[in-house]
Parts: structure tokens; sequence; C-alpha cells
């Protein structure tokens, strides 16, 4: 059962912005709560300049972990593979690098040396894991809760435009559809890629798996070039767009959309697996599909108006 719930997808909320706000906060309420409880008897400084110092090591520490360890630790991809558990983990580093740096700055300015700084370590430790770890698995909740409603009330939306769309298409659409002849890596090959027919393409290394679906059939054709040498051949047209850095997705073949409180994934009718959507390319795709609704609510209205007259 915890296994199953630290396995949750989590959205990876942390950014530079964030980090500082979250430091200096966090900093004033280390700064406020010793200033009500700290002994100014046990050390050589006042208790202002002790209140200070404990703030700013907290402003430090979170910093430290926030900022510099995902930029050594992290691989490029693990925001997108965020889950419950490693927010945990990520929050019980946060409250190590707290209770470590305040016990070795104070164990510096007491009165009184310390015998046994591991021990006296522990002890503090464990007070700052006792004393955060109740709002912090509430912060972790509600925050889980919230992001996943909003996730699933966009795909929601997202999912009801895509049936309009469906629902409104042209019925005299081109059934050959627009061919773009595509030059690979390999000489004298060529792709004659029918945008009706283009659901998307996947980087794979060298090579990229396009894959098509024609008279209900799914077909994935590896060619030898890069997802960006393809992004630029398509990108006249403003329904091919990325979604992900390794994926390119025809807007108008999509069949529906499903989320969770990490991300986005994007489905195509015939195919298993589905597309990756990252949080900062989510709204950039929903904004294309409403300029193409709007752009065919227009066309249609202009044919009704030539009927009419």
């Amino acid at each position: 059962m915890l296994k199953k719930v630290l396995s949750q997808p989590y959205p990876y909320l942390l950014n530079s912005k964030r980090n500082y706000s979250l430091a200096f906060i966090i900093g004033l309420i280390i700064y406020a709560f010793n200033f009500l409880l700290a002994d100014p008897d046990k050390t050589i400084l006042s208790k202002q300049i002790q209140c200070v110092i404990a703030g700013f090591i907290t402003f430090f520490s979170i910093l430290l972990v926030t900022e510099l360890g995902p930029r050594l630790l992290l691989q490029s991809d693990a925001k997108e593979r965020w889950s419950v558990g490693k927010e945990v983990l990520l929050v019980l580093l946060i409250l190590l690098a707290i209770a470590f740096f305040n016990n070795l700055v104070f164990s510096i300015i007491q009165k009184e040396s310390l015998n046994d700084f591991l021990t006296h370590f522990t002890h503090v430790f464990l007070y700052v894991i006792g004393l955060g770890t109740v709002p912090i698995l509430l912060v972790i909740w509600l925050n889980y809760t919230v992001t996943l409603r909003r996730n699933l009330k966009e795909v929601s939306l997202y999912n009801k435009q895509l049936k309009q769309r469906a629902e409104q298409a042209d019925n005299k659409k081109d059934e050959h559809g627009q061919v773009v002849v595509i030059s690979t890596q390999n000489k004298n090959e060529v792709i004659h890629l029918n945008l009706n027919e283009f659901l998307f393409a996947k980087s794979e290394g060298n090579y990229v798996d396009i894959v098509t679906r024609k008279d209900g059939t799914v077909r994935y054709f590896p060619y030898r070039l890069s997802i960006q040498q393809l992004a630029t051949a398509l990108e006249i047209h403003s329904f091919v767009m990325s979604p992900h850095r390794s994926y390119l997705i025809n807007l108008k073949n999509i069949a529906f959309a499903e989320g969770n409180a990490r991300n986005y994934k994007l489905a195509f009718e015939g195919v298993i697996d589905q597309i990756p959507v990252s949080r900062t390319k989510f709204k950039t795709i929903k904004q294309a599909l409403e300029k193409e609704e709007a752009v065919s609510k227009v066309y249609r209205h202009c044919e009704r108006s030539e009927a009419i007259s």
C-alpha cells in the first residue's frame, strides 16, 4: 500500500523563483521560531544575531538542496518521472541539510563545546523531522490533490474540444491530403509524408520513427534523420507541434488526452503508446488547437454566407 502511494506521479514544481521564495519564507519562520524559544544564555552571541543566523542557515540549506542538488544529481528527464516518494525524499534531504548546518554552526558559537557532535546532530535532526513532518506531508497531499484535479479538468475540456473538432470535420476535405517531400541523411532517400495520414514522430537515437494511419492501419517507418530536421521541414504547418523534445504530433489526428498529477499524455486511434506532454508545452498546444478551431469556424461561416447569397 505504502509503495503504491509513493510511486504515484507527482508534479516537479521546483524552479529558481519558487526555490528562493520557499527558502526566504521558511527562513523567516525559523527566525521567528528561534526568537520565541531560543535560549540566549547558551551561545556567545545575542539572541537577535542567533535568530538571524538560524534563518540564514535555513535559507542557504534549502537553496543548496533545491538548486545545486538537482543540477548535479538529476538526469534531464527525471522531472518527467517525478513521484510522491521522490518528493518526500527531497523534503527529507532539505530537513537533513537544515538540521546539519544549524547544528554545525551552533556547535561553534555555543558557550560549552559539544562532546558528541553526532549525538547532538541526531537529536536536532529528529527534532526537525518531528516538527516538520505533519505540515510537510499535509502540503504534499494537498498539492497532489489540487494538481490532479486541475489537470483532469483541463484534460476533460481538451477532450471536449477534440470531440467537437471531429464532429465538425470538413466534409470537403481532400482525401489524398497534402504530401510533403523530406530528405533524409541517407543518400537518395526521401520521405513522401501525407499530412492527413501523419499521426506523430518519435526520436530513436539517430533515427526517427514516423507513425501514420491509412485505411485504419497504423504503420511505423524508421528514417535516418533527427527530430529537429523533421520539425524544420514541417514548421510551416501550424498543426504539427512538439509536445516533448522527442516527439512531433499532428494536432488534427489526436483521439483523446489523459492526465495525472504530474503530466499529460495524448493518444492516437489504433496506437497503444501514448505521447507525453511537457507541462510547459500543454498550454501552447491547447492554444494552437483553439486557434485551429477558430479558423475552422470562420471558414464554415464563410461557406454558409456564400450559400445564402
